[in-house]
């Protein structure tokens, strides 16, 4: 085992006894006042982000004016997502056609793993967007295709087949453009390899340096973390329910690879956790403001993406990354 990967098993075993199993369904929820609204602040994305999610938190009944619905969202799941196409099987997509914002601009972001990076690349699409022609970035990966070192087993053959060949693509071109930022998001689950050798979190995120170690990018590198296990919202969320019925804690798995990688910060790479603009007081619940936050238990709507990519490029700011 490498160092980094014995230093992360020690950060894993030293936290494990602050970690707790994701609390059954219904969560109760602590009574809040806080406004509600669709339009993050200017100066500080985040509270109003927070604000939001704790109104939701507490709220006994859903709105009236979600948009999209909990059914719209379910049922488009992602297929309104302005990056699915750089993230489907096959062959390697086109990374110029998977670039947002400015193609003359002078500096260049990439945004690569599984379905979770699709599931942020809304938001990113806006950053490039809203950047004043600054910055153009690249969504780029494969969906069930963890990115990692190692091949991680997927149920799907077509992605255990396409998942090599794309990530050696992706690396090749993240070489080639030499970007300022690499972001990488990947999904926080246990799993095995393609022999079904099992991984353990400490064995995930080593791999996960070890891949990102071919980019070429030390110091550059942004582990945005996915957002904590949701609710199955297909059996929590009816016309009838209450929203207390989807909302959820920060389960233990989500909070070990959130300690594990917290160790990567020591090569100089960067980690930006999802709670600011996922969970309020530790209460993660299926709607911000207006905006469902997610379509199932593990991806954000396109919309609760662009919702929130002030709030990211904030994050990115802070660290001095844009």
């Amino acid at each position: 085992m490498s160092a980094l990967g014995a230093f992360v098993v020690v950060v894993v075993v030293a936290v494990s006894f602050q970690l707790r199993d994701r609390p059954l369904l219904p969560v109760a929820a602590p009574v809040s006042d806080a406004p509600v609204s669709d339009a993050p602040t200017d100066e500080d994305p985040e509270v109003q982000l927070q604000a939001d999610l704790a109104a939701a938190a507490a709220a006994t009944a859903w709105p009236d004016d979600l948009d999209p619905s909990l059914n719209d969202a379910i049922a488009a799941s992602s297929n309104d997502n302005p990056a699915r196409d750089c993230f489907t099987v096959g062959d390697t997509p086109s990374f110029e056609r998977c670039t947002w914002g400015d193609s003359d601009a002078s500096h260049q972001m990439f945004l690569v793993g599984d379905s979770e990076a699709l599931s942020y690349a809304p938001a990113f699409k806006a950053i490039a967007e809203a950047s004043d022609g600054q910055w153009k970035i690249t969504t780029a990966g494969l969906y069930g295709c963890r990115y990692t070192a190692a091949l991680v087993a997927n149920e799907d053959p077509a992605v255990m087949a396409a998942c090599p060949q794309r990530k050696l693509d992706v690396a090749a071109q993240i070489v080639q453009a030499a970007p300022e930022v690499v972001v990488v998001a990947n999904a926080f689950a246990e799993g095995q390899e393609s022999d079904r050798t099992p991984l353990s979190v400490a064995d995930i995120v080593a791999s996960t340096v070890a891949e990102t170690a071919g980019y070429g990018a030390p110091g550059r590198i942004v582990y945005l973390a996915p957002p904590p296990l949701g609710a199955e919202l297909g059996q929590c969320y009816s016309n009838v329910s209450s929203p207390q019925n989807c909302n959820v804690g920060i389960g233990a798995t989500w909070q070990a690879f959130a300690a594990a990688l917290s160790a990567v910060t020591a090569t100089g790479d960067h980690v930006i956790s999802s709670l600011a603009f996922s969970c309020a007081d530790g209460i993660c619940p299926a709607f911000a403001g207006t905006v469902p936050t997610t379509y199932d238990p593990v991806h954000l709507t396109p919309a609760y993406a662009e919702r929130i990519a002030p709030a990211i490029r904030a994050e990115l700011a802070a660290l001095g990354l844009m």
